[in-house]
């Protein structure tokens, strides 16, 4: 990695050759292993670097970003140029505050060797191979560290470090019909304390209750959803609820703040403190202090998410939620999305279902109009519930319907939260959902 005093110097050098504008540098070293089909397929260490500028000049933002610090004078001058065609805007930047500090990076992360990524790996692939030994296993492994930085001619100064451990897993079988079941799941920290017995438990009960086909009839059915479907009725939320979408005049809650959109029981927080949340961070990418932010609460719509630009454009201030890639400008993002819980069993949910659909994975996006919330999609991993027992995976089978509908129609909700990446939910049971079989 970039030694920091070098980056540090770069960066101050960087800031006083412009009147206005920020630097954004990121510095990470990784390894990953992948074995493929049962077999190990590889072991790679990879080194990334790159310093992005953004500056203000003649009432016009540009951005530019290189890959090395000797490329200061480039990095300058191509931000110059995109100045001369970018778009005319002018707000403040961040003066300095103290923001405060974070568990992002643990030492025993970074002490994580590749020869302790293999042995977990192949004891993995030999938990999984004893599921069926027929089965095709694939296992993932990666651990990295990185640094991050951003300083602004307003003298606002940041940096913060963080490390991180992830692991997938799936098991993959080709049935006779040459129709293929992959099931799989997978963990990420920043510390060590990765979920692997849970892992192969939900893989494992995935995976037997697949093995028997069935079909299901067209009609209206509660569906269960497991945490990681219910991707499929937050994006719509995500994306209406983004002051980019707001400010172009097509967010369908325009008019909804205060009013309810969803069951009284639900709601969502957006949390960039949320304690093990991989979308954690103490200043956003604009050196803007974070806020947590209730997004849905009781059922009842309450806040949009800005960055500085947006806010600029609405008359508002930033909610801390600029995100930006060292080549690009920032714009608003969600961090880690936080769901509300109910009191129910995930078995307790089955057994309360005469018939319907558990879903756990869709095959593609589906969405037939995403700003609307309407959807309509292929069901890839997802099991008949009938009298409160799984009787198997289905196939060829689809739901449709519109997410704000779905929302309030909420029967129960698991009393405990999965967390699946920077979403932390619940497996959630909806009831009348249209079902093409």
């Amino acid at each position: 990695m970039i030694k920091a005093q070098e980056l540090e110097s770069f960066i101050r050098t960087a800031l006083k050759s412009i009147e206005k504008g920020d630097v954004v540098a990121s510095s990470a070293e990784s390894f990953s292993i992948d074995f493929d089909m049962d077999q190990l397929k590889s072991v790679e260490d990879m080194d990334h670097f790159a310093i992005g500028m953004r500056l203000f000049e003649n009432g016009k933002i540009g951005n530019s970003f290189v890959n090395s610090l000797s490329d200061g004078e480039v990095l300058l001058q191509k931000a110059k140029e995109s100045a001369s065609l970018g778009e005319e805007l002018d707000f403040g930047l961040p003066s300095p505050w103290n923001f405060q500090k974070m568990d992002l990076f643990y030492p025993q992360t970074l002490a994580f060797s590749k020869e302790e990524g293999l042995q977990m790996g192949e004891n993995l692939l030999k938990e999984l191979k004893a599921i069926d030994k027929q089965a095709k296993i694939n296992v993932g492994i990666s651990r990295g560290r990185q640094t991050h930085y951003l300083a602004n001619t307003s003298g606002f100064w940041g940096s913060y470090d963080s490390t991180y451990l992830g692991i997938s897993a799936n098991m993959i079988l080709v049935d006779e019909d040459e129709s293929i079941l992959s099931v799989g799941d997978g963990d990420s920290s920043h510390s060590i304390d990765i979920r692997v017995k849970e892992m192969v438990e939900n893989i494992e009960w995935r995976y037997r209750n697949a093995l028997k086909k069935t079909n299901i009839s067209s009609g209206y059915y509660p569906v269960l959803f497991a945490p990681e479907a219910l991707g499929l009725l937050l994006e719509p939320i995500e994306i209406a609820a983004n002051a980019k979408t707001l400010y172009k005049g097509i967010s369908v809650l325009s008019d909804k703040l205060g009013k309810e959109i969803a069951d009284s029981r639900f709601s969502i927080v957006d949390d960039p403190f949320y304690e093990k949340g991989m979308d954690s961070y103490p200043f956003d990418d604009e050196g803007v202090m974070p806020e947590k932010k209730p997004i849905i609460e009781n059922g009842v719509f309450k806040n949009f998410i800005f960055d500085l630009a947006m806010a600029k454009k609405l008359n508002t201030k930033s909610t801390g939620h600029g995100s930006r890639g060292v080549s690009s400008l920032p714009a608003p993002q969600f961090s880690n999305l936080v769901l509300s819980q109910g009191n129910a069993s995930l078995e307790e949910m089955i057994r309360s279902m005469d018939y319907g659909l558990l879903v756990c994975e869709f095959l593609g996006g589906g969405m037939s109009n995403v700003v609307a919330g309407d959807f309509s999609v292929n069901i890839e991993l997802g099991y008949l519930i009938e009298k409160g027992r799984v009787k198997g995976r289905i196939k060829d089978a689809m739901i449709s319907g519109n997410v704000y509908d779905v929302w309030k129609r909420i029967l129960l909700m698991e009393n405990k939260l999965h967390k699946n990446g920077s979403l932390f939910a619940p497996s959630i049971l909806f009831d009348k959902i249209s079902v093409a079989g």
